[in-house]
């Protein structure tokens, strides 16, 4: 993550951020296609990539992983960060081209890092 944060600060605020997204972010009451929990299960995954690399930093387990982690993690955040300026208004066939995106974005990150 940061060079001015710990890993292991990093991994308590991911648990942090993870409760609340779930206790106080999510609507339970309404739809999980509401605008406002489509947002916070996008902000969850964040969360769970944050103390996945956090855990893998601080423990210094499953370190074979960590590459395609982190590629993954940083494909995953421009898609969120791609959301939220679109404002979650996708059509169906945004939704393909999205999942092509997605698929040809990790493909690009994995060749990369196979070819180090």
């Amino acid at each position: 993550m940061y060079q001015w944060v710990s890993s292991d600060i990093w991994l308590i605020l991911g648990v942090i951020s993870l409760i609340l997204y779930l206790t106080k972010g999510i609507n339970y009451k309404e739809s999980i296609t509401s605008k406002r929990n489509r947002i916070f299960c996008w902000a969850i995954g964040i969360s769970i990539f944050q103390i996945a690399i956090s855990v893998i930093e601080t423990f210094d387990i499953f370190t074979d992983c960590y590459e395609y982690i982190i590629n993954t993690f940083m494909a995953y955040g421009f898609l969120f960060v791609c959301y939220i300026l679109i404002g979650g208004k996708w059509s169906i066939a945004d939704k393909v081209s999205l999942t092509i995106f997605i698929v040809g974005t990790l493909i690009i990150c994995y060749i990369e890092m196979f070819l180090r």
